[in-house]
């Protein structure tokens, strides 16, 4: 395989395998190129297609996820402070830096998405029509305002929801 991706001067090998971060990472040096699983060529085509404010933020999250369980120990040459008298060894890591710094990021974009979904909601409840009829009365004096409610109801005055009927229902038998 090494020998066709060399024939073919090949940038980028695609597995159709979930590929463990050890295994991409053998990989690539064994290829001198890049390697992806089925994952991360998911996330690639997201990411250039996702047009939403939301969806970009959303295709970002999902990249430092998973880039977040492929950070290794490459750069050890780069620490922080070293270990002088006295002190138990070197300061923080470029591992450990960013690994502080990633979380940082994917707190930052949860709470953006969060705010996103809450404008969304906010949005979506404007425009949607109300759960309740609504209406408006208005009456002059010579007009009692129970026949107008009895009116607007459509229904005959002794007959509301809720209330008693105030005369009794008689049959006609004549």
């Amino acid at each position: 395989m090494r020998d066709a991706v060399r024939l073919h001067d090949a940038e980028l090998v695609i597995f159709d395998n979930p590929l463990s971060p050890s295994q991409e990472r053998n990989l690539e040096k064994l290829f001198e190129c890049r390697v992806l699983d089925r994952t991360g060529l998911i996330l690639d085509i997201f990411a250039q297609r996702a047009r939403s404010h939301e969806g970009k933020l959303q295709v970002e999250l999902a990249q430092l996820r998973h880039l977040s369980t492929r950070l290794v120990r490459g750069w050890t040459h780069l620490e922080r402070q070293k270990g002088g008298i006295g002190l138990r060894g070197p300061g923080e890591t470029q591992l450990e830096t960013d690994r502080r710094l990633l979380g940082q990021r994917i707190t930052l974009l949860k709470k953006r998405l969060q705010r996103v979904g809450m404008h969304r909601a906010q949005g979506r409840r404007a425009h949607d029509p109300p759960q309740h009829e609504r209406a408006a009365a208005s009456w002059s004096t010579s007009a009692a305002p129970k026949d107008s409610v009895d009116i607007m109801l459509r229904q005959p005055r002794g007959r509301r929801p809720g209330r008693a009927s105030r005369t009794p229902s008689r049959s006609r038998s004549r």
